[in-house]
């Protein structure tokens, strides 16, 4: 049966170049679906790129979930334009938009503080990777990991090398402080800071506990608070954001 990849709404300018890409490199890709077609959903409203296995008859239509595995065998295979920036969330591959120039300014900023205060304590990861599960990898915009002599170049980083894992939130609060908060307590991440950039606060989860946090602590201007994995070392909110 002939295998085809066919676009059904329209696309932006990235999710273009994605599409191309993936018409290039589709045969290099067939034993992902065999004896089907795939078809492309992106969602303008979530930025989500979804898949779609179209089986031999019309009516066999299921959404395809990456999983992690796929997800980097995909990446390998050069089928995402090196410049995209997405994530893995339960197995939808999700294009984020551009960060703003404060966005920018309070990662470099951590970046900074971190890896000034915590040498040789914590490893400091900037936008990376993050297996959180089979189905699901973001790239937190900040994560304090176990420190390895290998730097992660042999293994992945995962949820159990996370002391604390950050993201930076202007115009994604809603979606950070709910879907992909849970994501990081049913992953067990036993701190997450949101950044709360339109408010001007930090928001400190705690003990991870099912789809959420047992604790929840909101710290503003003028308030210091330090990670749970390193009481004695402490952070001011305008250290952070500025």
């Amino acid at each position: 049966m002939e295998r085809s990849i066919t676009p059904e709404v329209g696309k932006s300018a990235i999710s273009r170049i994605i599409y191309r890409r993936l018409c290039r490199r589709w045969t290099a890709y067939q034993e992902l679906t065999p004896a089907h077609t795939l078809h492309w959903f992106p969602f303008r409203r979530t930025n989500a790129i979804l898949f779609f296995i179209r089986g031999p008859m019309e009516t066999e239509v299921t959404k395809k979930l990456f999983t992690v595995d796929e997800y980097h065998r995909m990446a390998e295979a050069g089928i995402f334009h090196p410049e995209a920036r997405l994530e893995l969330i339960e197995g939808e591959i999700i294009e984020m938009s551009p960060p703003g120039i404060r966005h920018i300014a309070c990662v470099n900023r951590a970046n900074a503080v971190f890896t000034s205060r915590l040498a040789g304590k914590a490893m400091v990861s900037v936008q990376n990777p993050l297996i959180l599960s089979r189905y699901t990898e973001p790239q937190p915009d900040i994560v304090l990991a176990k420190p390895r002599a290998d730097f992660y170049a042999e293994k992945w980083l995962s949820s159990e090398d996370t002391f604390l894992a950050i993201e930076v939130s202007d115009s994604t609060i809603s979606y950070d402080r709910n879907r992909k908060m849970s994501l990081y307590a049913r992953a067990r991440v036993r701190e997450l800071w949101i950044e709360n950039l339109r408010e001007g606060v930090i928001l400190v989860f705690r003990d991870p506990r099912g789809n959420g946090y047992k604790t929840c602590l909101t710290f503003q201007r003028g308030q210091s608070f330090s990670p749970s994995a390193f009481p004695e070392v402490t952070f001011t909110v305008e250290e952070l954001l500025g």
